[in-house]
């Protein structure tokens, strides 16, 4: 039987309210990136190493606790309940 979480509606296609979100997260991310390398008036630009250093940075702090927040369901259930 499977859980009550499980993850089986991944396999469906993606709705057309999903596509909007991403595309407007892709969107915003690379808006940001732009703004913050090319820089606007008053505010002086950053040098591409530290976009990319932030944009990392950000990376992967978003992954790690994305990570421990699957791993901690699945260590206090065990692995046999998936």
């Amino acid at each position: 039987m499977a859980a009550a979480w499980s993850t089986t509606h991944r396999d469906a296609a993606p709705s057309p309210a999903r596509r909007v979100l991403l595309a407007a997260l892709a969107l915003d991310a690379l808006v940001g990136t732009l703004v913050s390398s090319v820089g606007i008036p008053g505010l002086a630009p950053l040098p591409w190493r530290v976009t990319l250093a932030v944009f990392g940075y950000a990376m992967r702090r978003s992954l790690g606790v994305n990570g421990l927040t699957k791993a901690a369901p699945l260590r206090w259930r065990g692995a046999a309940s998936i």
